[in-house]
């Protein structure tokens, strides 16, 4: 059983709380609100579930928001300026829920010694206090042995002070944004469920929820789609998307307007020079016999062409009487990884959007023996491809 989201309407109900965000952004929240459930039905849940779930939806709001966007940029700005451009090349944001809110920790991206650049606290509703006690770190996914920034601009290793009266910082959300944008979200996944099974229960279809519901829009040959980050943030990569199923006949592509839905088109976005050569890259594509738009980012043409040549996907595409080759038609397992870093793209709506990184493809040959493609990206566009058989 697949659920489709409407974005678009979505998108819509989301400004109408004060919530507007970019075209694409939508997806990310739809995501986490997928994984959460995990097959299940919104009331399905329980009490606490349910409230993790929103928790996480809030945290995404808050790194999405433009209030923590500036925030960011301001720290990263002071950072360059007290230390050379190695040791202030990023400001990480993370987050974790606290009472009325979302605690946020600005902080590079050192994994034995993270320095907290500053923190802010982002209420769910108008005139919500500062909690008195701050969230341990380690809550928001910080590692080793802190450092703060002072307001005076000494580090120190022991959690300082919270001023008398903290300020929190504009988020640009509407008031109350933070509380209503969630059940929103989870409103439109719960009615894109129910579509489906209705959908599937006229077609006298048996109803299975799958693990990622929603994430499958064009074949059946996906068996899981899973999300991972990595353990230390703010390094190559963001997140990874892994895809695995089983190769089947190539599927005709779905419209460009469904995935105008989760990543508009580059030249939509920004008129760059450096970007336009970029074009959106599936994790898993029609050529496989299947296709998602989980994971979907941009990576250059180059790249992309390389995903429909005899080298990756059109290397499940050669004949089954070709020894060690893979045969598509029998089905030949296959897992797909693709790693992507959110980048800033300038004058754009959202201020970063994904890029790919690398990509690996590992097929479980009719022989039993495996092969290994992988494609790596490098900031500048260069594309490198290697291939173990």
């Amino acid at each position: 059983m697949r659920t489709v989201v409407d974005h678009a309407a979505l998108e819509r109900a989301l400004e109408d709380v004060g919530a507007a965000l970019p075209a694409g952004d939508s997806a990310r929240l739809v995501a986490i609100a997928e994984e959460k459930l995990a097959g299940r039905a919104v009331e399905a849940l329980g009490a606490g579930e349910r409230r993790q779930l929103l928790d996480a939806l809030r945290e995404e709001l808050v790194k999405m928001s433009p209030g923590a966007a500036q925030r960011q940029r301001e720290l990263l700005a002071e950072a360059k300026e007290m230390f050379s451009a190695e040791h202030g090349s990023s400001v990480v944001v993370s987050t974790t829920p606290a009472k009325g809110g979302t605690w946020v920790f600005f902080h590079d991206g050192s994994p034995t010694s993270p320095v907290i650049w500053g923190e802010s606290f982002f209420p769910r509703e108008p005139g919500t206090p500062v909690p008195v006690i701050r969230p341990n770190p380690k809550k928001a996914g910080l590692t080793g042995r802190p450092t703060w920034r002072t307001a005076s601009g000494t580090f120190v290793t022991k959690p300082p002070p919270l001023p008398a009266k903290p300020v929190t910082i504009p988020s640009g959300l509407d008031a109350e944004a933070l509380e209503k944008a969630p059940d929103a979200v989870l409103s439109e996944v719960a009615r894109a469920r129910k579509a489906a099974v209705e959908a599937a229960e006229k077609q006298g279809m048996p109803v299975k929820l799958t693990a990622a519901p929603g994430t499958r829009r064009a074949g059946g040959r996906i068996a899981t789609i899973t999300k991972v980050y990595p353990t230390v943030p703010g390094g190559a990569w963001d997140e990874c998307v892994v895809a695995e199923g089983v190769t089947g006949p190539e599927v005709a592509r779905m419209p460009e307007a469904e995935m105008d839905k989760v990543l508009p088109r580059i030249g939509t976005l920004t008129d760059a020079p450096d970007l336009q050569g970029m074009a959106r890259m599936h994790v898993y594509g029609p050529i496989f016999g299947d296709e998602t738009l989980a994971g979907l980012a941009y990576g250059p043409h180059e790249a992309a062409n390389l995903l429909a040549s005899g080298s990756t996907e059109g290397f499940a595409r050669v004949g089954a009487k070709q020894t060690g080759r893979l045969n598509v038609k029998a089905g030949t397992p296959v897992t797909v990884s693709q790693y992507v870093k959110y980048r800033p793209v300038k004058g754009s709506p959202a201020g970063r959007y994904p890029f790919v990184v690398s990509v690996k493809y590992e097929y479980t040959l009719e022989s039993g023996s495996r092969a290994v493609a992988v494609i790596d990206i490098s900031p500048r566009g260069e594309v490198t491809f290697h291939l173990d058989r």
